[in-house]
């Protein structure tokens, strides 16, 4: 996803993606937002091959991937200085490979999370970015905008989780720009 987006975009991408129905998929490395390198296919890798190199485990000899001589290696480890590593993230309460682990410990807690199809859509519009659904006795409040929005909801709500900021007032909330809110119903 690093390819493409930047770790605050990505962040969004994943409370949505953890947060719907079905089964969410995450590719190794992505939890702790591995650079794509730019690799030469191999074996019917295509523009994939570059996803595919060693997880970054820390900054020992090849990442902790392997002790294995660099030339043994299947694929080439990310040898950029400051490349991303578990080491790093697991302590750091605000690494996106905690934002993970929250959003799937969340999921694995609550049933009505999995991959069971009970999707509500509460509010989706032409003319604004919010998009408002509900699973069980939770709310899920997304805006990639960069604007501002508000909403009331028909009950009070407690904030559980999120990205970005979000304010919440019993049953009102403000959902700043680039921002995402898992709301429970009290």
């Amino acid at each position: 996803l690093s390819h493409f987006y930047n770790e605050e975009e990505i962040r969004l991408i994943y409370c949505f993606l953890f947060t719907m129905p079905g089964v969410p998929f995450l590719y190794y490395g992505d939890e702790i937002n591995m650079s794509y390198l730019p690799l030469k296919t191999k074996e019917g890798g295509y523009h994939r091959t570059g996803s595919r190199s060693p997880m970054q485990w820390n900054h020992s000899k090849n990442a902790g991937f392997t002790t294995a001589d660099e030339k043994d290696i299947y694929l080439p480890v990310d040898t950029n200085l400051g490349n991303k590593t578990v080491e790093d993230q697991i302590d750091d309460e605000k690494s996106l490979l905690n934002h993970v682990r929250k959003l799937l410990s969340l999921r694995h807690q609550n049933a009505c999370l999995r991959s069971v199809n009970n999707i509500e859509i509460i509010f989706a519009s032409e003319e604004k970015k919010l998009f408002i659904y509900k699973r069980g006795d939770f709310y899920f409040v997304c805006n990639p905008s960069y604007y501002e929005e508000h909403y009331s909801f028909p009950n009070n709500v407690d904030y559980i989780y999120g990205v970005g900021e979000t304010i919440v007032n019993n049953n009102d909330i403000i959902i700043k720009p680039n921002s995402f809110a898992i709301l429970k119903i009290k």
